[in-house]
């Protein structure tokens, strides 16, 4: 499977999740999808790392499925 298969196979699974937007995620649904916390997910956004966001405003923090299947996949290491 080639990387643009992974990332259009990602986003079919995010897909079947109930958001509140059908283009992007807010911090507490890429947590639960991530199964991982949103604190830890505000400190990745501080240091610079996770996948890249949007910002509208002072609170509204999304993230884009795209740009979290592509981190998904970037982030991948392979193992012998």
């Amino acid at each position: 499977m080639n990387v643009n298969e992974e990332i259009k196979e990602i986003i079919e699974d995010i897909n079947q999740m109930k958001t509140e937007n059908r283009l992007w995620l807010n911090t507490k649904e890429l947590a639960q999808y991530l199964s991982v916390s949103v604190p830890l997910l505000e400190r990745w956004r501080k240091e610079s790392i996770g996948p890249a966001y949007s910002n509208f405003g002072t609170r509204k923090i999304v993230y884009h499925k795209k740009d979290i299947a592509e981190f998904i996949v970037l982030s991948k290491v392979k193992t012998l």
